[in-house]
């Protein structure tokens, strides 16, 4: 595709569906709606584009440069987000189950209600991003740094987060029965009023954690 004459008008035309478009950038672009599934976009640029809504299930968008992007309600399902840099991206209300998010970068991401049912995101940067109601539910978080995020009433159940950080975060009602929370930081961590049912604790550091009204019966420690 010659990158000089991208417009939204020409991407409509010729349609997204299994497209590969290496080097194309897509900076700014309105984007909202389209289908892009099964699409190649590893590496492209697409910072601040409004992908709302979009279609982007099974998508490679590995490297990809995602900063500031528009992702509200948009479908990820089973997507490759590999090493893609998401920071401040807005992913509320997101279908994310089963996508590979190793090692992505979402610092101060919006996942508020999105759906991480199943994904991997071993080694992911999650600083202070909201994860608030959202749902973890068999997600795959070994080594995974969420300091300071928000997982306010999530569920986290069968989740691993062997080795992860989750200092000062906010997981305060959240569901993490049967959990693996081996060897994870937990300092200075809410967890009141936290389902810890069947969790495994053990060698987990709570130094400072707020246990409040949290339910540990059968958790390993």
């Amino acid at each position: 595709m010659n990158t000089s004459v991208v417009t939204v008008d020409t991407l409509k035309n010729i349609g997204l569906k299994y497209a590969q478009l290496l080097g194309v950038d897509l900076r700014n672009f309105d984007l909202r709606g389209f289908d892009l599934h099964n699409a190649d976009l590893a590496g492209i640029d697409l910072r601040n584009t409004n992908l709302r809504g979009a279609d982007l299930r099974y998508t490679n968008l590995r490297d990809a440069d995602l900063r500031y992007t528009n992702l509200r309600n948009t479908n990820l399902r089973g997507a490759n987000l590999r090493n893609a840099d998401l920071f401040n991206a807005n992913l509320r209300g997101a279908n994310l189950r089963g996508a590979d998010l190793h090692v992505a970068i979402l610092h101060s991401a919006s996942l508020r209600n999105a759906d991480l049912h199943g994904a991997n995101l071993r080694n992911a940067d999650l600083f202070n991003a909201d994860l608030h109601s959202a749902d973890l539910h068999n997600a795959i978080l070994h080594s995974a740094s969420l300091h300071n995020a928000d997982l306010y009433g999530a569920d986290l159940r069968n989740a691993i987060l062997h080795s992860a950080s989750l200092r000062y975060t906010n997981l305060r009602s959240a569901d993490l029965r049967n959990a693996i929370l081996h060897s994870a930081s937990l300092r200075y961590t809410n967890l009141r009023g936290a389902n810890l049912r069947g969790a495994d604790l053990r060698n987990a550091i709570l130094h400072s954690a707020d246990l409040h009204s949290a339910d540990l019966t059968d958790s390993k420690r």
